[in-house]
């Protein structure tokens, strides 16, 4: 009776043995097919398959530890399911940390949640829901900063726009590498704003001199300013005389130029009833029909 009990553990052992190796290799060659409660439950039942190698075999297990069918030979593949399990734990505290960052918390630049994401796809194991939350994350991130980069670099955007990409950026727990830029840019737009209203340019009290150099200013700031065309307006030169806009104007009807009536001597009267002709279109049309 002694042996047969002794036999009929051997052979659940054995079976349960493997069991175990099947499931593990397996995992070792598909990690991605499985679960982390896959690989806890498989080193679960190493442990137990561990109390039941020493309570058939004795503590130790002596010479036949060498034997293919003793739990013991198969340590190092056990190890390497565990090291996979606390690397993915590992990674997931991290994640978990990032998506449930605090307002108003230092936010890690956008490097770091690339290295997260590249981490976090080598891992096993590894939580779906959670990856893919980390996953819509930086996404959201590298679309707003091409945005970011298009709006300092490319096509300039309005005051309004802008103002709503760094909105967008106070949404996400990263840093873009642009913010700072375009958020001194947008400082720019603002001080010069307020520059123009207090400048005099709505009262017509502004000097041409000081309007030339809001002008040049305004030119360099990479955002749509509402008051820069007025301002270029001014400031342009116009006439045969070099001057602005100031006075009582007519258009040349080939080049589109402007010139004040008295430098063209053309009376007040009927300034809006003729087709005005400047003196060097009237010239280039003298010559075409000579």
């Amino acid at each position: 009776v002694v042996v047969a009990t002794e036999e009929t553990s051997l052979v659940k052992y054995r079976i349960g043995l493997m069991k175990w190796f099947q499931k593990a290799d397996s995992i070792r060659l598909r990690p991605e097919a499985f679960t982390k409660g896959d690989a806890k439950g498989l080193m679960t039942r190493y442990e137990k398959l561990i109390d039941e190698d020493a309570d058939i075999f004795g503590e130790g297990g002596g010479a036949s530890l060498a034997d293919g069918w003793r739990i013991h030979r198969h340590a190092h593949l056990e190890k390497q399911i565990r090291e996979h399990s606390l690397k993915s734990d590992a990674i997931e505290q991290e994640m978990n940390a990032y998506l449930s960052m605090k307002p108003g918390a230092l936010k890690p630049p956008l490097a770091d949640l690339e290295g997260m994401v590249s981490r976090a796809k080598a891992a096993t194991f590894l939580n779906k829901s959670l990856f893919g939350k980390l996953k819509t994350e930086y996404r959201k991130a590298i679309v707003l900063d091409d945005k970011m980069r298009n709006a300092l670099t490319g096509e300039k955007l309005t005051l309004g726009k802008v103002q709503h990409l760094l909105r967008q950026q106070e949404k996400l727990c990263v840093l873009l590498p642009t913010t700072g830029a375009l958020e001194q840019e947008m400082e720019k737009a603002i001080k010069w704003d307020e520059k123009v209203r207090a400048s005099g340019l709505e009262e017509g009290t502004a000097s041409i001199e000081y309007l030339k150099e809001l002008e040049r200013e305004g030119s360099d700031i990479h955002i749509i300013l509402d008051n820069l065309g007025i301002i270029r307006e001014t400031v342009t030169q116009y006439c045969l005389c070099g001057n602005t806009t100031e006075g009582i104007m007519i258009g040349c009807e080939y080049c589109d130029n402007w010139f004040h009536i008295a430098c063209v001597d053309v009376a007040e009267e009927v300034h809006q009833d003729i087709d005005h002709i400047c003196p060097r279109c009237n010239i280039r049309v003298c010559l075409r029909t000579m």
